[in-house]
Parts: C-alpha cells; structure tokens; sequence
C-alpha cells in the first residue's frame, strides 16, 4: 500500500464579510444549519445534481437548502401518531429517485413507524406502509438503513432491525420489499426473516442492488458464532413466492475480519467496496465472481492525527478512483481530525491520499464531518459535518477536486 499526502491541514481564512463561514484553497462552507430553525444536520444529504438545490434532515424536519442563496425552506415535519405523544422522528439514509421528483424516507416512533414517498414538486407526503403494532413480530420493527429504489420506481426495498421469525427487540429483522402501484396502491411484503442462526441476524440496512437489480446484496450486524460480528447476504429478486437467500459470507471478529458499514457495487455487478470501524477502520474490496467471495483490504488506518474509522464511501463514474470520509470518532470515543481521502484503483496496488483534514481549532470551520457525495461532473464533494459553520450547529460544505 503506497500512502502519499496531497494536502495537510489547510490554513482557513476568515471573511469578516461572512462571520461565521471559512474557505480553503478547496473547501468552502456552502450553507450553517441553525438549529432553531431546520434543527441540527443529520447523516443524510441528497441533491438534485445541479449544485444549488439540497435536501438533508434533522430529527424531526426535512428540509431543502438553496447554497446560492444561503437559505433553507422545512418541507416536512415528523408526525405525530395518535398512540403516542411524542413526534416520530426521520431516520435511515433517504433516497431520491433518478427523476428528481420524489423522496424515499423512514419515520419511527416509540411504538409506531412508517415509510413513505415525498413529491419534491409540491411537497405531498404519501404513505407507503406504516407499521403496525399488532404485527410488528411478524412484519418487522425498527426500520432502519437505506432505501433500495428500482429504477421504474414500482419497488422498494429496505430492512428492519427487530421483528420477524425471533420475537425479541434486539435479534432477527426482516429484509421487505414494497410494492408500487399507481392504481392499486402500495403493497408490503417480508421478503426475509432472520433466524439468528448461520444466516445472521440485526440487518444494519446497508442495502445495494445490483445493476440488472436482479441480486440485493446487504449486511448484518451480528452472526451464529459468539466471535463472529456480521455476515454478507444475497437475495435473489426473482419473482417467486419464497426469494432465494444465501448467506455468502460470515466475519469474524476474533480473526482480524471486520463488521462492515457501507456498501458500493460496480457496474458490471462483480466486485462490492465496503468500510469497517473496526479498530481503527479499514476500505475493503469483496469479489463476487470469485469463490469463497474473498476479500482485499484497500487500505487500513492506524491511529494517527490523519483520520481514522472510515463512515462514507462514493465511487467515480470511471470506477478508479474510490472516495471516502472518518470521522476521527475511536472505539473508547476519543475524538479525532477527520479527513477526506482518496484511493486510487487505476494500477495493480491501490494508493491511498489525504485529501484534506478538517480543522478542529474553530468553532466555525466544519467539523465531525458525516456524509458525502460525488457531483455529476466530479469536480467537487459535498458534504454534512454535524458541528461548526455560522451557528455552530453543522455545516453542508464543498470540497473542490483538484484533477
């Protein structure tokens, strides 16, 4: 593994124009969250690709940021169930479909939850499934993780931490699939149900579809084997009653193999990039056109000032260059500079690079940083820290890329 540093802790100049706001050479504060308006930023972040237009969410509103014009607008507010008296809150990783149109999302309360579907023309929320407390063994509780949306818009997939086959909070889950018909309306089916045995139990709701969405490949958190932390399934989207499961691969945790947080699949389907907390972290490579699925470590953190415990993950268009986040966040939660750093896949050794590491010296520059994503011409990351900016209360940042 070669390690080159492409840019260290960048000075930040302040404008007194702007109090508040930082600029680098390459990264800039587009948008400050202020909590007692959209409330503090959450991990999600979608855009509809024109570099002006944003959606993230906090608890309780989802909202769309103008980062020309420095504003925010609330187009949603969590509910409130009439079993309860609290607010549900938003949670998981939403997801917009490739129109731009419409937004995919999940809402959970303490004993009730729900996924629906947002238009981002007028702001209609229309319920997909709620979750109903008399059925919550069978049907799953607790959703989680990302929205799998297929490309006709007509199914969903997703994943619930509780419920199904074991009637306990804290083992099973169940893998669903929502069915969407403009006519007839929304159909909710469990597409699979933990046991906790061989097959895992606990889906963390890392979810990926594979590009001829004819496999949806995901994570769980916990395995049979009191050592093992995880497995890797595949569901086989056919259209049968019972879809075919397989198990393709168990970690374990007492032999260096790492629990694992995020999934990307490339175009052709055969090859998953994953991260793990684990220790310090690790990016890894899963071969799927390979026996026994094995796996490559791209890159292993140590602990250093230079970033530690990957939580994001994007790949470029050209599938060479792999691009990800820390969040400097430890196992005994010490805390740390993040960074934003690249691999690059484009020779037979991957070379790992800092691209930048966030400053934690001012209260205004981002810090804690906790999502990212690629713009449609790759010339730029944008990003969510869950602390610094104008009110001290997170930031929607750009980082330039330097090609």
């Amino acid at each position: 593994m070669k390690i080159s540093l492409i840019a260290s802790t960048p000075i930040l100049l302040f404008s007194l124009l702007n109090p508040g706001y930082c600029s680098s050479n390459q990264l800039s504060i587009l948008y400050s969250f202020d909590s007692y308006g959209e409330g503090r930023t959450g991990t999600n972040l979608l855009t509809n690709d024109d570099g002006i237009t944003f959606y993230s969410h906090s608890d309780y509103h989802i909202f769309k940021i103008n980062s020309l014009s420095g504003s925010s607008t609330v187009i949603q507010k969590a509910s409130t169930y009439p079993d309860q008296e609290k607010n549900s809150s938003f949670s998981g990783h939403f997801t917009i479909s490739r129109d731009k149109n419409y937004m995919y999302g999940i809402e959970n309360g303490f004993i009730s939850g729900s996924i629906f579907k947002l238009n981002l023309n007028n702001n209609n929320k229309e319920l997909l499934h709620e979750f109903d407390l008399r059925e919550r063994f069978e049907e799953g509780y607790d959703a989680v993780g990302t929205l799998i949306v297929t490309q006709d818009q007509r199914k969903l997939y997703g994943a619930t931490e509780s419920g199904g086959l074991i009637h306990s909070r804290s083992k099973g889950g169940v893998i669903y699939q929502i069915t969407m018909d403009p006519e007839l309306g929304s159909t909710y089916k469990v597409v699979h149900a933990f046991t906790g045995k061989e097959e895992g139990r606990t889906p963390n709701g890392v979810l990926v579809l594979s590009p001829d969405e004819h496999y949806l490949y995901g994570l769980t958190t916990y395995a049979s084997e009191p050592n093992y932390c995880g497995t890797l399934f595949r569901i086989t989207l056919d259209e049968s009653e019972n879809q075919p499961f397989e198990t393709l691969r168990s970690f374990d945790c007492s032999k260096d193999q790492p629990r694992l947080n995020t999934l990307l699949i490339s175009k052709d389907g055969t090859t998953l990039y994953t991260t793990s907390t684990d220790n310090y972290g690790s990016v890894l490579k899963i071969e799927l056109n390979q026996p026994n699925y094995p796996t490559t470590v791209l890159h292993r953190f140590a602990r250093n000032a230079q970033g530690q415990h990957p939580i994001d993950l994007v790949l470029s268009q050209d599938e060479q260059t792999l691009f990800g986040l820390t969040s400097g966040m430890d196992s005994k939660n010490y805390h740390y500079p993040a960074n934003i750093f690249k691999i690059s896949l484009a020779n037979d050794e991957p070379v790992y690079s800092i691209l930048h590491v966030f400053d934690e010296s001012f209260r205004s520059t981002p810090r804690w940083p906790r999502k990212i994503m690629l713009n449609a011409d790759e010339t730029a990351l944008y990003g969510t820290s869950e602390y610094g900016g104008k009110y001290g209360m997170g930031t929607l940042f750009q980082f330039a890329l330097n090609h």
